[in-house]
């Protein structure tokens, strides 16, 4: 059995999931070779009826495979079962969970991908996601056992416990219950966090102390943080940090298909709506947050303060505002990593120092690069670039800024410096609506006008 590596984790979402798939669904069973607890698929498109995948767990263990035909398991319409019978689902492929399943007794889950295939993975979609009841019940993702957990401060107790381990969380939770927390929940983790498509709601941290040189949920990741989802988060410093964010302060790990909303208020060297230093990989995510920063120097991103590392397929719709001597842009605040296929919308104002669309400096490194990438942010700067602010490295390709949204309708201050900066565009918002700029992939990239306001968006991970 070929298990996907955990470095392959950044590209996953691009794959998508495949046209040859078994779907759960409400649809009559055909297609599926089902015996003796094992149902198989027969042909690359085959259904197994919801209903009838029910009534076989209430008798005893099951186990659904694509067997050598089919690719993805696709979970098309919700699943529940009470009963103490674990289900085992075994794709060549992906995972896709589209609708929730409810294992709502005591009973288990086993999920595989990539059994005789590769880069797929465990996706959650639309509606997507995975609910225990007992957090006694066991989880097996591609061979690791997870430790499942109900809250914020139980994640963080066991956490703390292991640092390396794995560990899901059951359902959606409101951390409103919590009160604030005074410091990040979560200090250093190595292991893996999988949300399994739940949410984690009204998480409040504020710091004061200023004892902690790193504020978010987690503070230092070295490991993999998946499929979380954060909503009206607030984090608030009252002193000088080296980086604030929601998720993760200090990224060296892998972050991929997360999100996050609310407000941030505080100090920081670098603030970023998702992860305040990112020197791993950010993939597949994205933050609509809002930064309010106080005093002191601060580097401000939409998504990311400061990137050394990667950032794929993401994108920020941000929302700076700034008095103090502060620089930043609407993705990230300071470059010195790769960019590629992500954006940024809304709107940054930096009073008193350098603001831009996507990234406010870009500095000069060997593995610097923007590709593929664009904003429509309007800028608010004493010096203001349309998509760039500094860019020392001139290493950008097929990048383009709204000529019209950003108030930098100059052609020639697409960075504030260089002027004519090569590599970026400035496009007229209808330009930008009327269909995929030139060298945009797209099975990358989608344009609607019913999506995204018409803009440009990421198949992989379109607008939440």
């Amino acid at each position: 059995m070929k298990i996907l590596s955990l470095t392959a984790l950044s590209v996953l979402a691009l794959c998508g999931a495949a046209n040859a798939d078994v779907s759960i669904s409400s649809m009559p069973t055909q297609n599926m070779s089902c015996d003796a607890g094992v149902c198989t698929a027969t042909a690359q498109k085959a259904v197994l009826n919801v209903g009838d995948l029910q009534t076989m767990l209430a008798a005893g263990d099951m186990t659904v495979t694509t067997g050598g035909v089919a690719k993805d398991i696709d979970i098309d319409q919700p699943l529940t079962w009470s009963s103490m019978s674990a289900l085992t689902l075994d794709a060549q492929h992906s995972v896709v969970v589209k609708k929730a399943v409810a294992v709502s007794g005591a009973g288990g889950l086993t999920l595989t991908t990539n059994d005789g295939g590769k880069k797929g993975s465990l996706l959650f979609q639309d509606k997507g996601k995975i609910v225990f009841w007992d957090t006694e019940s066991s989880l097996v993702i591609n061979g690791q056992a997870y430790v499942i957990v109900n809250t914020v401060s139980g994640l963080s107790s066991a956490v703390a416990a292991n640092p390396s381990g794995h560990f899901a969380m059951a359902s959606d939770y409101d951390a409103g219950a919590d009160g604030p927390f005074t410091a990040p929940p979560i200090a250093d983790m190595n292991g893996t966090l999988e949300r399994l498509g739940n949410r984690i709601a009204h998480l409040t941290i504020e710091d004061r102390s200023g004892s902690d040189v790193v504020v978010a949920l987690i503070a230092t990741n070295f490991g993999i943080i998946r499929d979380v989802t954060l909503s009206n988060v607030k984090v608030t410093t009252g002193h000088s940090h080296n980086y604030v964010a929601t998720l993760a302060g200090y990224n060296l790990g892998t972050i991929t298909n997360s999100h996050a909303a609310g407000e941030i208020v505080g100090r920081g060297a670098s603030m970023g709506g998702l992860v305040g230093n990112n020197s791993g990989t950010v993939a597949f995510s994205s933050a609509a947050v809002s930064i309010r920063p106080r005093k002191d120097f601060n580097g401000d991103g939409g998504l990311v303060g400061y990137n050394g590392g990667s950032i794929t397929a993401s994108y920020a719709i941000a929302s700076i505002s700034s008095e103090s001597w502060a620089f930043g842009g609407g993705l990230a605040a300071f470059n010195a990593g790769s960019i590629t296929d992500s954006y940024a919308l809304g709107a940054v104002t930096f009073h008193n120092k350098l603001g831009a669309g996507l990234v406010g400096f870009n500095a000069l490194s060997d593995k610097n690069k923007i590709n593929t990438s664009y904003s429509t942010v309007t800028v608010d700067a004493d010096e203001a670039g349309g998509f760039l602010g500094v860019d020392n490295a001139k290493y950008c390709s097929t990048d383009y800024w709204d000529l019209d949204t950003s108030g930098v309708s100059n052609p020639r201050r697409g960075a504030w410096k260089p002027k004519d900066d090569p590599g970026i565009t400035g496009l007229t918002d209808a330009q930008l609506k009327s269909g995929l700029p030139q060298g945009f992939d797209p099975k990358i990239w989608g344009s609607n006008p019913n999506i995204n306001n018409g803009y440009p968006y990421l198949l992989a991970n379109p607008p939440q």
